[in-house]
């Protein structure tokens, strides 16, 4: 099973700090912004299967 793990973008972003202390998994940063995340999210989705 594939999961994707994401996290806003950001050096001091709590999200960005827990998905770096994981190692398997795919990781997607996104912008912490509501209508942009949400294109970034479903063109990861169209891409690939988790």
């Amino acid at each position: 099973m594939r999961v994707l793990y994401t996290a806003f973008k950001g050096k001091n972003n709590s999200s960005k700090i827990l998905i770096d202390l994981i190692e398997k998994g795919k990781k997607l940063y996104i912008t912490n912004s509501f209508t942009t995340s949400i294109t970034e999210l479903e063109n990861e989705l169209k891409c690939n299967s988790y």
